[in-house]
């Protein structure tokens, strides 16, 4: 009896982890090696969910959303967004000055596809027009598109270069996602001096799931990366949105945030081993 009922604890506590852990695969060789070492199985969340704890070190390390004292070290430098925000293309605008002066060169953008550089290499060389560039998102992209036509000029007005990486051909995100890892890996390779800022959709910048754009990067170039995630308020979708489900670190921070009573945009540093980002921007 004592030996069935190990086994179905055994198997509940797998279940378990399991269901809470972020990566089926990973999980079911973490629980076979506990097993066949004959440990005690140790179940912990993919990520700390205290979330009281967790207000009270928003409240006590908000600061002033700058980016700038905190890239030094950074190859690249992944900012996500929520598309349909405005607000953060904004904020990427009042920025782009201070990290060209930290040495960043090149804006990389998920809302071109990499068969369209030519698009944005006529646009640096004065000859296509920010028309042009508004009639391709339009066409081509959506989401408020004029705002990312005044970031592109930002960055052309900085002698910033503007690189296209993503491929929506084929309509299949985790293939998108090599694709945009392998355009940014090719130019770092080609150009092992260039700084890069990637500008993308939050859960491709984040380092939450192995299959997207910044943790494949990291897994082809080992290069010191940030990344910053922009927060929307008040969007009953947030914790679906993006793609990232409601037990997302995105979510949960955000919902955090939600109840610190922080009424001002807001900048705060976190830990990527523990939220897998490294700063969040708050703009209520």
């Amino acid at each position: 009896m004592k030996s069935l009922g190990n086994s179905i604890l055994f198997i509940v506590l797998f279940l378990s982890h399991l269901v809470q852990a972020s990566n089926t695969s990973s999980s079911f060789l973490s629980c076979l090696q506990f097993f066949l070492k004959g440990q005690p199985l140790q179940i912990t969340p993919p990520f700390p969910k205290e979330k009281e704890s967790l207000i009270e070190y928003i409240k006590k390390t908000a600061s002033a959303p700058s980016l700038s004292g905190y890239v030094e070290s950074a190859k690249v430098v992944f900012i996500g967004e929520h598309h349909p925000n405005e607000s953060s293309r904004k904020y990427v605008i009042s920025q782009l000055g201070d990290l060209k002066e930290k040495g960043f060169t090149v804006l990389a953008l998920e809302m071109f596809n990499s068969k369209n550089q030519e698009l944005l290499d006529r646009f640096s060389k004065n000859e296509a027009s920010s028309k042009d560039l508004l009639m391709y998102l339009k066409a081509e992209w959506g989401w408020r598109p004029e705002t990312y036509v005044a970031l592109l000029e930002e960055a052309k007005k900085l002698g910033m270069k503007l690189v296209a990486i993503d491929d929506r051909t084929g309509g299949d995100t985790p293939a998108r996602d090599q694709n945009m890892a392998q355009v940014l890996a090719k130019l770092v390779v080609e150009q092992p001096e260039t700084k890069i800022v990637v500008f993308s959709g939050g859960i491709h910048a984040s380092l939450e799931s192995r299959e997207r754009m910044h943790f494949l990067f990291k897994k082809k170039t080992g290069l010191p990366t940030f990344s910053i995630m922009i927060d929307w308020k008040n969007d009953f979708n947030r914790n679906v949105a993006d793609g990232f489900p409601n037990e997302s670190v995105y979510a949960l921070v955000g919902d955090a945030f939600d109840s610190s009573g922080i009424l001002t945009s807001t900048f705060v540093h976190f830990d990527r081993d523990r939220y897998f980002f490294d700063a969040y921007l708050f703009q209520p």
